[in-house]
């Protein structure tokens, strides 16, 4: 038989057991985790497979344009075409051409009161007729004796020449001059040389002492 100490020493082991079984049998308690995120929701991206069909740009119909004004033509420093009747064409432009100087150059020296003859060779390079009508008129500077307005000798038709002769003087007082004569058409406009039609004749002369020898 068991002695009591005996029977004491069994019970605390049993209890011992006991409690180290049910240590045993109580689970560790799980640790707290937070519950996993939720995973985004992918987006899906649908891509229509249409047949792309060019869309034409919006015609603009282009303005109606606006009809400039009629300008006037310009006044040019010119002269003026021969009106209708004086010549066989409706209208047309006075030109002249200097060729040569036949008698008597620029410079050529006289005595006081000496009389001379100029004569200039000219071409009608217009589209006039030049009709004894016309004339050659002193303009500007030293007349030289010359008459206010001398008649052309005959026709002169466009493209031809004409010999314009003055019967001139010198001036009594030595020195130098220059006389300036146009042409004037049967309207009475004036005209000169050069495709602008403004350079006159011209011609200088010197007179001299008497008893000093011409240069």
């Amino acid at each position: 038989m068991l002695t009591l100490q005996k029977y004491k020493f069994v019970v605390i082991l049993l209890q011992l057991f006991l409690l180290t079984a049910c240590a045993q049998a109580d689970p560790t308690p799980l640790e707290r985790s937070e519950p996993p995120s939720a995973a985004p929701t992918p987006v899906v991206v649908r891509i229509l497979n249409l047949d792309l069909v060019p869309v034409a740009s919006p015609t603009t119909a282009a303005p109606t344009p606006t009809p400039l004004p009629t300008l006037a033509p310009p006044t040019l420093s010119q002269p003026p075409a021969e009106p209708a009747g004086t010549n066989t064409a409706p209208a047309c432009i006075n030109r002249a051409e200097f060729v040569k100087n036949l008698m008597i150059a620029d410079f050529t020296a006289f005595k006081p009161g000496q009389s001379f003859a100029k004569i200039w060779q000219i071409k009608n390079t217009g589209t006039c007729i030049w009709t004894t009508e016309y004339a050659i008129v002193y303009a500007s500077g030293e007349s030289m004796g010359s008459p206010a307005s001398v008649p052309l000798p005959h026709p002169v038709n466009p493209g031809e020449t004409i010999d314009l002769r003055l019967n001139l003087v010198a001036p009594e007082t030595p020195n130098t001059y220059t006389g300036n004569w146009y042409l004037q058409g049967a309207s009475g406009a004036l005209f000169g040389l050069g495709a602008d039609g403004v350079q006159p004749l011209s011609l200088t002369i010197v007179v001299r002492p008497v008893g000093r020898p011409p240069i």
